[in-house]
């Protein structure tokens, strides 16, 4: 009878945890999507059929009529300032901070294979690719903590399945490789 009574506690103890991490997740998304949205309003949406149109246009041209003009259009570039990562969400399920630790250094080799791969998907415009990439490395890094690394993926990977402006992906990408490297200088 002790036995079940002890087997049950450790059971609600865990569910509780358990029920507590996922309020906050999805607390933590809203504010994020809420965040997101407000930025999202101030970045112009591209006109696909006056691209397809200019494009048209410049295939019927002979080579030596078509002029080059530099791009017209301006970028509400990402500011991605987030405050430093933190990783107390994984303490906060009863891991030691030495554990904590151990999981942020297993992170950053995932963070450094994915890398030249979102490079390469923006390079050939992948937007699947580049959206599959950063959401894999995003749901390790939001498991771990927030704040730096794990915000920046978060805006990333949603800039992604909604946006398609290169000079916008390649400045998500360069803060990528930014706080990848404060990261590993922090904790290796």
């Amino acid at each position: 009878m002790l036995f079940w009574i002890i087997v049950s506690v450790i059971i609600l103890v865990i569910a509780f945890f358990v029920y507590r991490e996922f309020r906050e997740e999805k607390s933590y998304q809203k504010d994020r999507q809420t965040k997101y949205e407000d930025e999202q309003s101030d970045i112009p949406v591209r006109d696909e059929t006056k691209t397809q149109r200019r494009r048209e246009k410049i295939q019927s041209l002979p080579p030596e009529e078509v002029e080059v003009k530099p791009e017209e259009r301006t970028y509400n570039l990402p500011k991605c300032q987030y405050p430093s990562f933190d990783y107390s969400r994984i303490m906060g399920l009863g891991l030691s901070e030495d554990d904590a630790i151990e999981f942020v250094k297993e992170l950053i080799p995932q963070l450094k294979k994915q890398t030249p791969l979102i490079a390469n998907a923006i390079k050939q415009e992948d937007f699947h690719a580049m959206e599959e990439l950063t959401h894999s490395i995003k749901g390790s890094s939001t498991n771990i903590g927030t704040g730096g690394i794990s915000d920046l993926l978060v805006e990333f990977n949603t800039y992604i399945k909604t946006g398609t402006d290169i000079p916008v992906l390649k400045e998500y990408f360069k803060y990528l490789i930014h706080y990848t490297e404060e990261l590993e200088r922090k904790f290796s």
